[in-house]
């Protein structure tokens, strides 16, 4: 009889114990997984970067190869830049053999391409952005994204989002007082006018900060 009441006992204990254990796992499973983002990533069609130093990277890293290195990096991530979006347009350009031809092109294309110059002796052609040193991580509408903050750059405007909310940048009109919008115009045509965005990651953005961001400028690119 005695052994029958232990016996009783350590099935009771050996229940309860192994429910601990299922109401553990469960615990555990439920428990939020954390989500480690790479530093660079697509996110709605164009790259988006933990920091600047990524920026700072993968520009080099670009810089650094041939077409068609660069197109297998790519297709690799699954981003279509604008310079793959462009390619048709330039090999359009290398076919041009006379400066009438160049003149029907820049006609053709001048909401489309940057053209420094109108002089048909001038050959000048260039991505439509305001910047030179972003260009290779830049999508076919000019944008990427650092931290939190979508940056725009069109023919002669910087734009940035600083919350990152694309209602924003796709309404410029409406939003056009919101402080969360930094819009700079006209930038110089040429020179890199890389402005300095390394806080973009942090949590407390302060949209008054733009005005410490400094310039600093090398030579255009140009397809001559």
């Amino acid at each position: 009889m005695k052994n029958l009441i232990i016996l009783a006992m350590v099935a009771v204990a050996l229940i309860i114990f192994n429910g601990c254990q299922k109401d553990e796992l469960v615990l555990i499973d439920e428990q939020p997984q954390t989500v480690v983002k790479p530093d660079v990533y697509v996110e709605n069609g164009y790259l988006a970067f933990k920091n600047m130093e990524a920026v700072d990277s993968i520009v080099t890293m670009l810089s650094g190869l041939n077409e068609d290195e660069k197109e297998v990096w790519e297709t690799q991530i699954g981003f279509k830049s604008a310079r793959a979006e462009f390619q048709r347009l330039y090999c359009e350009y290398d076919k041009l053999k006379s400066d009438n031809e160049l003149l029907a092109f820049k006609k053709k294309y001048e909401t489309i391409l940057k053209f420094e110059g109108r002089s048909p002796s001038d050959w000048s052609v260039d991505y439509p952005f305001a910047t030179g040193y972003f260009i290779p991580v830049l999508n076919k509408d000019g944008i990427y994204k650092v931290g939190k903050s979508v940056i725009k750059y069109t023919m002669y405007d910087q734009i940035i989002i600083l919350d990152g909310d694309l209602e924003k940048l796709n309404n410029l009109d409406k939003f056009n007082n919101n402080e969360m919008i930094v819009f700079m115009s006209r930038l110089k045509s040429s020179g890199d006018n890389r402005i300095y965005l390394d806080d973009f990651e942090d949590d407390n953005l302060d949209p008054k900060r733009y005005d410490k961001w400094s310039y600093s400028s090398s030579g255009q690119r140009c397809i001559s």
